[in-house]
């Protein structure tokens, strides 16, 4: 499967042994670091300090893990690369699960990754489940999950169904697009409850993009822990998609889980997916970093306005510290909320909170304000079927 000019200018390269990849799993960026990240350091010192342990799930660029190697591709440059964004993300006090040897290490079923498509194979996600279960062990967390017996079954091979990148460089270059992979599947069954599901309330979250589903991520993360596990995972939702999301839960500041495996693909930290938050966008932390530090209570609020209409003023008060505003609707129909007023005599927004096209609808913002000396005006304009009302807090940041 040649790949002509047009498909190289797109970032479309192969490998030997039928290998295709996109742009984000072999071209390589800037070394991460706390300076040149200050945004997503912030969010993973936020989500250190949080009422979950989180275990990052780091899973590597492809091009690291190709048997062979893709041309062009910088092997030392890239697993520098990889090994910075590991330790920027330890140094924050996060559990770092490196999924990198283990990518690396042969499979009798398989690949790491599916071959001619962005996402872990059943294979992969096995193997990353496993890795979490070892270290929910080590953590000394593994004993105190409610346990239910899920077993896994390995169902014939057969052609995957998504041959993604291939399908994109035949429809660039022409010609005939490979066989698709033969692949191993496995299905987790879970024990027959009878009439009534008593399956225990789940203790574990897995936070990730459309790795955790089509690599089985979710479903074998049970079988690895014997345990429930509350899938947050959002397709097409990037690194930060499914975190924008379970962050604004009300469950997450009320029953946290004790646990968080938060799967991270170096791929899409540098390289986002389309219509999901940007990790390289400074202001979706201003969003999502308050998010992580939870709505304060209203009693320990520096303020606490009424609930409103949609362009009434929301709130008016003096702030003497590093702020945030925690905004709350009755429903979950409130869409467009666009957010505007003054801080400290200076004109904020109009801030318009990104619903991003493929994640659920929320109650709840969140936004910096960073440090205020003076007055907080805020009001809103939002759009919501039931004319649902609208309160905000203004809440002192975390020290």
């Amino acid at each position: 499967m040649p790949v002509c000019a047009e498909a190289a200018a797109r970032g479309f390269a192969t490998a030997p042994g039928g290998w295709a990849l996109t742009e984000s799993e072999w071209k390589l960026a800037a070394l991460p670091s706390a300076e040149v990240a200050p945004g997503f350091t912030a969010l993973a010192r936020a989500l250190a300090k949080g009422p979950s342990r989180v275990f990052v799930l780091l899973l590597p660029q492809k091009g690291l893990v190709i048997p062979g190697g893709v041309a062009g591709y910088d092997t030392a440059r890239g697993e520098d690369q990889h090994r910075a964004l590991a330790q920027l993300l330890s140094g924050t006090g996060l559990s770092v699960v490196d999924t990198l040897d283990a990518a690396r290490a042969p499979i009798d079923s398989g690949f790491f990754y599916l071959l001619r498509d962005p996402h872990l194979s059943h294979p992969g996600g096995r193997r990353v489940a496993s890795l979490f279960a070892g270290a929910l062990r080590t953590a000394g967390l593994y004993d105190s999950l409610p346990r239910v017996a899920y077993r896994t079954v390995e169902q014939p091979a057969r052609e995957h169904p998504r041959e993604f990148v291939a399908d994109n460089i035949v429809k660039l270059c022409g010609g005939e697009a490979p066989p698709h992979e033969r692949t191993a599947i496995f299905k987790v069954e879970a024990p027959d409850t009878g009439l009534v599901d008593e399956t225990p309330l789940a203790r574990v979250a897995l936070w990730g993009s459309s790795n955790s589903g089509l690599g089985g991520l979710d479903r074998f993360t049970e079988e690895a822990i014997q345990s429930p596990v509350d899938t947050l995972a959002t397709r097409g939702g990037g690194i930060l998609g499914s975190l924008y999301a379970a962050l604004r839960e009300d469950d997450y500041a009320t029953a946290p889980p004790v646990a968080v495996a938060w799967e991270l693909a170096v791929s899409e930290y540098w390289r986002p997916v389309d219509g999901a938050p940007n990790p390289q966008d400074p202001d979706v932390y201003r969003e999502i970093v308050p998010a992580a530090w939870g709505s304060c209570a209203d009693e320990s609020a520096l303020a606490v306005g009424d609930w409103v209409a949609s362009g009434a003023t929301l709130l008016a008060a003096p702030a003497r510290s590093w702020a945030y505003v925690a905004l709350e609707a009755e429903r979950a129909d409130v869409r467009a909320l666009s957010l505007g007023g003054e801080v400290a005599d200076q004109p904020l927004g109009p801030r318009l909170f990104a619903d991003y096209e493929r994640l659920p609808a929320s109650r709840r913002w969140f936004l910096d304000l960073g440090t205020v000396h003076g007055q907080v005006r805020l009001s809103a304009t939002w759009e919501s079927p039931s004319a649902a009302r609208v309160r905000a807090k203004l809440c002192a940041a975390p020290k």
